[in-house]
């Protein structure tokens, strides 16, 4: 039970960090709509990086030749580990990129910050029920090659 605990406060921190550093770094990049904003290497051009908002520890930007993307990495050290034996990373995107161009700030919908442990072990026991019911259908129809 504590595993599942700790995994909802981990996804709740994960989406708040999220919620509040999209609206910033959104800001700053919408200026940059139709402008080269990377280099060939996927990194964010100097001049951009500079001004770029500061961002937690654990969160950072992700470049590829199409998206433009938040992550949000956090963990949960016990206090009798030295290593993090909880952790969850949350990942949006935040715009589109074509030939190293920003071509668009995408729509975002807000992450949810309020998960809570009934709920998520109500939504597990119907997932596990579901899923007993789904195996024994796909059994039932073996021979038939569906």
């Amino acid at each position: 039970m504590e595993k599942f605990e700790k995994k909802i406060e981990l996804v709740n921190l994960a989406n708040k960090t999220t919620n509040e550093i999209f609206e910033k770094l959104a800001n700053f990049f919408t200026p940059l709509k139709g402008l080269k904003i990377c280099k060939k290497d996927h990194t964010l051009l100097q001049k951009y990086k500079d001004d770029l908002p500061q961002l937690d520890k654990g969160c950072y930007l992700e470049i590829s030749s199409y998206h433009l993307m938040i992550a949000v990495r956090v963990s949960i050290t016990p206090e009798d580990k030295y290593y993090p034996a909880y952790n969850h990373q949350s990942k949006v995107q935040l715009g589109r990129l074509l030939n190293l161009e920003l071509v668009e700030i995408c729509e975002f919908t807000r992450l949810r910050e309020d998960y809570d442990l009934l709920e998520f072990l109500k939504n597990r026991e119907i997932a596990l029920v579901a899923k007993k019911i789904y195996e024994k259908a796909i059994t039932a129809c073996y021979p038939f090659e569906i």
